[in-house]
């Protein structure tokens, strides 16, 4: 098990940084196994600003209100395509987890996860003076370890347009 403050985001392509990401993400799994899943992740507040659009920053000793990083402002995040594993039962972003016809260990994880990856929606490619490939984001979430704001949650794979310039 790792510290408190583990923390992997790793933002790649291909099913071997694929597999090496889950690999390393995976020493913050509890029990080392995975029991339950949320996906696709609903629409909810934002975990930073609580909803409200806002965070509160210190300008020349003064607390200032400035537009929120995570969600520019709006106060929501949006549905998104996603997979977040879970080592108990728990909701994230209001979603019920599902539990797992059976407990998945970090080899079974990666086949579930890149299984999930080459079939989930992308969205629109992005515009850009270059080229797009399928990728990957894997994470662990927050600088407590909490995938989506969930202490349960340990592992997160998103659908991420890798871009590749000229």
């Amino acid at each position: 098990m790792t510290g408190d403050n583990f923390h992997i985001d790793v933002r790649s392509e291909g099913r071997e940084h694929f597999a090496a990401a889950v690999r390393l993400a995976w020493a913050n799994a509890p029990g080392g196994k995975a029991t339950h899943y949320v996906s696709p992740l609903p629409e909810s507040n934002c975990l930073e600003c609580v909803g409200c659009g806002q965070r509160a920053v210190r300008k020349n000793k003064e607390r200032v209100e400035r537009p929120c990083p995570e969600c520019g402002g709006s106060g929501k995040l949006p549905a998104q395509a996603a997979m977040v594993l879970l080592w108990n039962e728990d909701s994230v972003r209001g979603a019920k987890a599902t539990k797992l016809p059976f407990p998945l260990t970090c080899e079974a994880a990666i086949e579930f996860l890149w299984s999930y990856l080459t079939t989930a929606e992308f969205g629109n490619e992005p515009d850009h003076d270059g080229s797009n490939r399928r990728g990957f984001v894997v994470t662990t979430g927050n600088f407590w370890g909490h995938v989506e704001g969930s202490h349960y949650a340990f592992i997160g794979a998103y659908p991420d347009w890798q871009m590749c310039g000229k």
